[in-house]
């Protein structure tokens, strides 16, 4: 239940910020405060463009957290 409810706020926020669902995944991944690599895939040139411009994305700590936890996310200071 808590990974489809994640599911749900990682498209809220894709629409928020006008990219793709694909897109804030990587950003998730790489905007984690510790060293992480995102490993992915693409099927059509297409979609390897779409990726590469999810290593752009740049999420806020407040919105990494919300993905994480939802409302129940701490207060960062």
């Amino acid at each position: 239940e808590r990974n489809w409810q994640r599911l749900d706020r990682a498209k809220q926020l894709a629409e928020q910020k006008g990219v793709t669902l694909a897109q804030i995944s990587l950003a998730y991944v790489n905007n984690q405060p510790f060293p992480s690599c995102a490993i992915v895939a693409a099927h059509s040139l297409e979609e390897l463009y779409a990726n590469r411009a999810g290593a752009d994305v740049v999420l806020c700590e407040q919105e990494v957290q919300w993905l994480e936890f939802g409302e129940k996310a701490v207060s960062i200071r």
